[in-house]
């Protein structure tokens, strides 16, 4: 789509970046206030116009396009319009699936939407989860709307592997999202070593007294960075687990690492000391 010559002329009056690509120096406030009020003014055209505009990251010819998407996000928050918020939500996720707009320019993208999303956004980041090149910044993104996002994940999580699933999987252990058991216990049975760590943290986070047995069996089978991983996230399992009521489950836990630890003496330590302090 072509860009009017109304909104190339308002990019042009956004100040120049300093020479580490910075707006730092120079900068007249009420003229970028003014300059970013009239490109809110154009509405959806605009903002479609501006994502049209960006070029690769870290040129002159993205600076300006880039810096003015970027305000006037915050612009449409600090006015609170919920509708406008809404439309430019749903231009970026209408970007998106455009085949046109490259990878990089949908990753910020996808940042934008982590704090100018919510729940209405999720269904196209969690497109984005089975690209590779854009998982990290919408599994992020997800984080940042929560409202949906976990539903989104869990419904995507079975399609995804490697790289895509470990996102997807840390990115339900960070939401602690209550449903998600089965699939962090799942996530712990992965052929991949950073999904499995990324599963033993989930089940940590959400302290289920009955996750506590296959979190242990998983750590005691692991070996080298694993192994100190599964075994970090069974502590904070039974901390969490005294935290909630569920001593007796707590204890188990660090019973069993006493038990089995011989050539881990700095866990069998710990476990003692967190044991003595229970009873």
């Amino acid at each position: 789509m072509a860009v009017s010559e109304e909104l190339q002329a308002l990019v042009a009056q956004l100040p120049d970046a300093d020479n580490r690509g910075m707006y730092t120096e120079n900068i007249d406030k009420e003229a970028i206030e003014a300059t970013i009020a009239s490109l809110f003014q154009g509405g959806t055209a605009f903002v479609r116009g501006l994502v049209d505009m960006l070029d690769e990251p870290g040129t002159h010819a993205n600076l300006k396009p880039h810096y003015g998407l970027h305000c006037l996000a915050n612009h449409t928050l600090v006015l609170q319009d919920e509708p406008a918020r809404a439309a430019l939500a749903g231009v970026l996720c209408e970007k998106l699936a455009d085949p046109e707009v490259p990878p990089h320019n949908k990753e910020f993208l996808c940042q934008t939407l982590q704090w100018v999303g919510r729940r209405e956004s999720c269904a196209a980041l969690g497109r984005c989860l089975h690209d590779e090149d854009l998982v990290e910044a919408a599994a992020m993104a997800l984080v940042g709307i929560r409202q949906g996002a976990a539903e989104t994940l869990r419904a995507v999580l079975p399609e995804l592997q490697g790289k895509c699933r470990m996102h997807a999987v840390y990115a339900l252990a960070v939401l602690a999202d209550p449903q998600a058991v089965s699939h962090l216990q799942d996530a712990l049975q992965d052929d991949d070593r950073e999904v499995r760590i990324g599963g033993g943290l989930g089940l940590a986070k959400l302290a289920v007294p009955a996750t506590a047995q296959n979190l242990l069996a998983a750590a005691d089978q692991a070996t080298g960075w694993e192994r100190i991983q599964l075994s970090h996230s069974c502590f904070l399992l039974a901390e969490n687990l005294v935290a909630a009521g569920e001593t007796a489950a707590a204890v188990t836990i660090y019973q069993q690492i006493w038990e089995t630890r011989d050539d881990e003496p700095h866990l069998r330590e710990a476990a003692e000391k967190a044991l003595a302090a229970i009873r």
